[in-house]
């Protein structure tokens, strides 16, 4: 059980209100129907939240979780214990790289967690998606943060613009967009045509690195839905300054090039699966500092 310091109350009448919901479809549509709507519309908690308030676990972040959005799962009830402590295994001083943050989960858990050491490290948080984006930098704002450097870029091979497909969903309140899920690489997320296309600045990781004068990188988590591969071509200089990497796979062959590509650039690497309704592939890469 999650105990707040502050907004509580606020995810006690969301979840309420959400229990109630769940029982009306099930009298609706059956057990089975119900948890299928569910799964395709993504509607959780979150959409039950009466105000877009902070939101503070006990001894943990805070974060002001948009309504009718999986934020409030984002922030507060995340199911990655195997892969969380290979993101957040940082030292002092060193640096921290969280590409395709979402709403800044990662970001924020490692600013939190050296807040008060003499050293800092220092993050560099990038994302995509505009709205996300618009959230990310809302939630390290209400967290007073002062060491995240945040970029609203897509990352890839080369600079330009690409198209990012975010899904629409349809509810029974309206039209939404799908904020957990948004790909430059439409194939690896399977055919859906209720789809927007929005047009996205793209640029290297290393071309991020190099300008904002990012060195010592403890850990570059990368989620990009797909995108890996180019995600990884693009930080051939960044793999020589960075002892960690921790990369969400997308798709057997996607599965192979990461795994060349880290052997290449120098790392160790080992697989972790997660399973939660679905599996969660990673790879991490890891090297010794001498």
């Amino acid at each position: 059980m999650i105990l707040y310091e502050k907004g509580g109350w606020n995810v006690s009448i969301a979840k309420n209100l959400y229990l109630c919901y769940r029982v009306w479809l099930r009298v609706r549509m059956g057990k089975q129907r119900r948890d299928k709507f569910l799964e395709d519309t993504h509607i959780n908690m979150g959409h039950f939240l009466l105000f877009e308030k902070p939101i503070k676990a006990q001894g943990g972040i805070m974060g002001i979780p948009r309504k009718r959005t999986q934020d409030l799962y984002m922030l507060f009830w995340r199911h990655e214990k195997d892969i969380e402590p290979e993101i957040l295994d940082l030292k002092e001083g060193e640096s921290f790289l969280d590409v395709g943050a979402n709403v800044g989960y990662y970001t924020l858990k490692a600013a939190s967690a050296f807040a008060n050491q003499s050293l800092p490290i220092k993050i560099m948080s990038v994302e995509a998606d505009p709205d996300n984006y618009g959230a990310l930098r809302r939630n390290i704002t209400c967290n007073g943060f002062s060491n995240v450097i945040t970029i609203n870029k897509a990352v890839w091979d080369l600079t330009g613009y690409r198209g990012l497909r975010q899904r629409i969903v349809s509810t029974s309140s309206g039209n939404r967009i799908s904020t957990d899920d948004a790909t430059l690489c439409f194939e690896h997320s399977g055919p859906d045509d209720n789809c927007r296309i929005l047009q996205v600045q793209t640029d290297t990781i290393d071309n991020m690195v190099r300008e904002n004068k990012i060195q010592n990188i403890g850990v570059l988590k990368i989620d990009v839905e797909g995108a890996e591969v180019k995600a990884l071509q693009g930080a051939r200089e960044t793999a020589k300054i960075t002892r960690k990497i921790v990369v969400e796979v997308h798709g057997e062959n996607n599965m192979k090039e990461v795994r060349s590509i880290l052997t290449g650039y120098g790392f160790s690497i080992r697989n972790i699966t997660l399973v939660r309704g679905y599996e969660y592939q990673f790879v991490i890469g890891e090297k010794k500092r001498t």
